[in-house]
This record gives C-alpha cells, structure tokens and sequence, in this order.
C-alpha cells in the first residue's frame, strides 16, 4: 500500500510541470524503498516522571524515584537501540504538580498521530486509594502539589 500511495503522490507531482514550464509527461523518480518504510514507521515518546516529595509534609520522601526517572531516560537515549524520537524527564515539583502533569499527558498524547507510533509514560512516584465525589474507591499517584487529607481533590487519578 505504501508503494502505491507514493507512486500515485509522485505521479502526481511530477505530471503538475516540468523544468521547462509545460505541462504533462512523465518525470523519473527515484525512491529507497527503506527511506520510503523510515518514513511511515512509528515514532515513540516517552514521558518519564520522578517525585521524590510532595509539599504536603505527611507524604514521606523517596529516596530514588527522580534518580529511577533519569536512569530510565538514560537508557532510553539516542544511543540506545530503542529508538525513542522524544524523551522527557520530569522531577522537578513546578513540573509535577496535578496540572502540570496534565498538561504534559495532553501534549504527548497530541504528538502521536499515526496509528505506529508508541507513547511510554513511567511515573516513580508514591500511590495511594481515596474514595471519589461519589464514594467510589480510586487510584491516585501523588503529584508534588498532593495534599494528603485531600487526595481526590489534589493528586492525579489513575
């Protein structure tokens, strides 16, 4: 299917004008069929979050998650064989509060326009259960801004 949609993108092209101003004819293109296949293969994100502490003093600090985050970004670099078109690291607390995580789940979702591409978000950060506005029992992850007698209502749902 590719082969025939660039053949028809390029014959198309090519019957819009020649080097000389007149129209029609053929014009000779050459394609690399692996250029061709990089061209339309998946791209993969990544989304790599790290909160060692919260500002809410109850949430007890973590030793490495920031560190787990910048490990995993490392291995995931442009010299590993993965292959990962964008890799982003969060660990400071502006940019991993509730919102800001938001934001950022948002933005990756956005960059990944075709059905091959691959989106990989990691968060090392602390869990917990709180009942919803219905009295629903859900999973949070505590962002840096979670308060800790206000989950629901601070810390991202799972």
């Amino acid at each position: 299917m590719r082969t025939v949609v660039f053949s028809v993108a390029a014959l198309t092209l090519a019957a819009c004008a020649h080097g000389d101003g007149t129209k029609g004819g053929l014009v000779s293109v050459r394609a690399d069929a692996a250029a061709i296949d990089q061209g339309f293969a998946g791209r993969r994100f990544a989304l790599l979050v790290g909160i060692d502490t919260a500002g809410d003093e109850r949430w007890r600090p973590l030793k490495f998650a920031a560190k787990d985050a910048r490990d995993f970004a490392a291995a995931l670099g442009p010299t590993s064989p993965t292959g990962f078109t964008s890799t982003r690291v969060l660990t400071e607390p502006q940019d991993t509060t509730r919102e800001a995580l938001r934001r950022e789940v948002r933005a990756l979702a956005a960059l990944a326009t075709r059905p091959e591409d691959t989106l990989l978000v990691y968060v090392s950060a602390h869990g917990t259960l709180d009942h919803d506005a219905r009295g629903e029992l859900k999973r949070y992850l505590v962002t840096s801004d979670a308060e800790f007698h206000r989950v629901s209502q601070t810390a991202l749902e799972v």
